[in-house]
């Protein structure tokens, strides 16, 4: 880890959470077939960790201290979100995924698809549907398609 000069334990507390979050997501995030619901669960974990270590703000109209909102979190850290970087996660391993050749493994499964019904209690994407939608939201097109 590398060493900080800091008085600042806020700040510490900030560059620690983010070595741990980071290092942890990106070994672990590339395979995760994430709903909304995962989504929002992830960020409402996120938002309540950073609102605890930046603490509450004092509103000076209603004399009363109060939460940050998500959007004062935001500004105020600067820091990509995780959904963002789970997302950017996933398109790069799929990227390092097409650049096998079509008879490798990891690729032959990649591309299968099952045929049937999916039994009860399983995802309703595959990784790749999902990868392929966060594609489309940031309006890039994979080749070939």
């Amino acid at each position: 880890m590398p060493k900080v000069k800091t008085s600042n334990y806020r700040d510490l507390d900030i560059l620690c959470l983010s070595l741990v979050a980071m290092m942890f997501l990106q070994l672990t995030c590339e395979a995760w077939t994430t709903t909304s619901t995962t989504e929002r669960r992830l960020r409402t974990f996120e938002n309540r960790i950073w609102r605890t270590i930046c603490g509450p703000i004092y509103d000076s109209v209603n004399l009363t201290w109060r939460r940050k909102y998500n959007k004062e979190l935001q500004d105020e850290l600067g820091i990509a979100s995780v959904i963002s970087f789970i997302r950017g996660q996933k398109i790069q391993w799929l990227g390092h995924a097409m650049r096998r050749s079509e008879d490798d493994i990891s690729r032959t499964i990649q591309n299968w698809k099952p045929m049937g019904m999916r039994p009860r209690g399983r995802p309703r994407k595959r990784w790749l549907g999902v990868v392929e939608e966060d594609l489309e939201r940031l309006r890039v097109h994979i080749g070939g398609k």
